[in-house]
């Protein structure tokens, strides 16, 4: 049977360099329960390197201060495993870099964008984090994020709707009437939950889409 739940979320943040938005503070608080939540900095390659590196501190300062659990790294007994995790913690939030232009570069083709001064790559460790994230998502970590998923997520879910609903069938919210099976109760939430995600989803684009008209018209 196949997995259809969400394992991870990429929450892409614009490279403002100020820290979260409100709405990004709002959003991570609402998904952070329910998802593994990842934080990315959008099209790092608008930022220098020092403007990313104290936007990076600022992002992960308000995270804690807001205590937004963001997925956490697994530690081992191995040296080796917990130096890798430690790299790739000091990583966050990762910076990335989009492109669906192949470039030559010395010889090469590559995946990239060109600059007057230059050509940032996305595949090079020295432009942005995108390898790091890949390798993270697809080999060393992709088993504990279904893990964490199932033991923690889901498990905190299933909780919290048996939970509203007492041993003999009689939920508190329609003062002792009797309601649906907890099986059923579960779809039924689950369905509304689908529902308010792709609302909430509808809102972000209409949020970013003003947020480019606003920058073209700027």
């Amino acid at each position: 049977m196949p997995d259809n739940r969400v394992q991870c979320f990429l929450y892409f943040i614009a490279p403002s360099g100020h820290g979260l938005t409100p709405l990004d503070i709002e959003f991570m608080k609402h998904l952070y329960e329910k998802v593994n939540i990842i934080p990315l900095v959008a099209k790092a390659d608008t930022l220098t390197l020092e403007e990313y590196q104290q936007f990076q501190k600022q992002i992960m300062k308000e995270i804690q201060e807001h205590k937004i659990k963001i997925y956490e790294f697994p530690e081992t007994d191995n040296e080796e495993e917990n130096k890798l995790v430690k790299k790739i913690k000091d990583c966050l939030p990762f910076a990335v870099v989009g492109s669906n232009t192949i470039i030559e570069v010395n010889s090469k083709r590559i995946r990239g964008r060109q600059y007057s001064w230059g050509v940032a790559e996305v595949e090079n460790g020295e432009h942005c984090d995108f390898t790091v994230l890949r390798n993270m998502l697809i080999r060393t970590h992709m088993w504990d994020l279904k893990d964490v998923t199932n033991k923690v997520h889901c498990d905190n879910y299933r909780s919290r709707k048996l939970a509203a609903v007492t041993h003999n069938g009689v939920d508190h919210k329609n003062k002792g009437q009797l309601t649906k099976s907890p099986l059923a109760q579960i779809e039924e939430e689950r369905r509304e939950h689908t529902a308010k995600m792709k609302k909430m989803e509808m809102e972000m684009e209409q949020v970013f889409e003003m947020k480019v008209k606003e920058k073209v018209q700027s």
